[in-house]
C-alpha cells in the first residue's frame, strides 16, 4: 500500500507559528524554481536559508522551557524582519511578481504577529509572576 502524502502532524497546529512558517515555506518552494537562475543562487538562497532557520528556531521553541522560549521567538522575530525585507527586495528588483509577493508578503504578516502576540503574552506572564 503506497501513501500518497503524510499523514497530518496535528501536533504542529497546536503551535500555530510553525504552521503558518511551514505554510509559508511551502508557498515560497512552489516560487523558487520560477526566480532568475542569477538571483536563485544568491538572494533567493538565502531567503530559502532564512525560512529553514526560522522553522528550526521554531521547532526547538515548540519543545523549550517557558523562560527559552521567548529568547527563542525574539531570535525568530529577528530573522523574520530580515527575510521579510529580503522578500521585498526580491520583488522590488522583479524577481518575483505582485501576486507571488503578496501572498509572501501576507503570510509573513502573519506569522509576525503570531510571534509578537506570542511574546507580549510570555511577558505579561512573567510580569504577573514577579508581582
Amino acid at each position: 500500500m503506497e501513501l500518497l502524502s503524510p499523514p497530518p502532524r496535528l501536533a504542529d497546529k497546536k503551535f500555530s507559528i510553525l504552521f503558518e512558517t511551514k505554510s509559508c515555506y511551502k508557498i515560497w518552494c512552489g516560487f523558487l524554481n520560477k526566480i532568475p537562475r542569477h538571483i536563485r543562487y544568491t538572494l533567493a538562497m538565502k531567503i530559502d536559508n532564512l525560512f529553514t532557520d526560522i522553522l528550526e528556531i521554531a521547532l526547538l521553541a515548540k519543545f523549550a522551557k517557558p523562560e527559552e522560549k521567548i529568547i527563542q521567538l525574539a531570535e525568530m522575530d529577528k530573522k523574520l524582519c530580515v527575510l521579510k525585507d529580503f522578500v521585498t527586495t526580491l520583488w522590488e528588483i522583479k524577481a518575483i511578481d505582485e501576486h507571488k509577493y503578496g501572498l509572501l508578503a501576507e503570510k509573513l504578516a502573519a506569522v509576525g504577529k503570531m510571534i509578537g502576540g506570542f511574546i507580549n503574552k510570555k511577558i505579561k506572564i512573567a510580569q504577573t509572576k514577579t508581582e
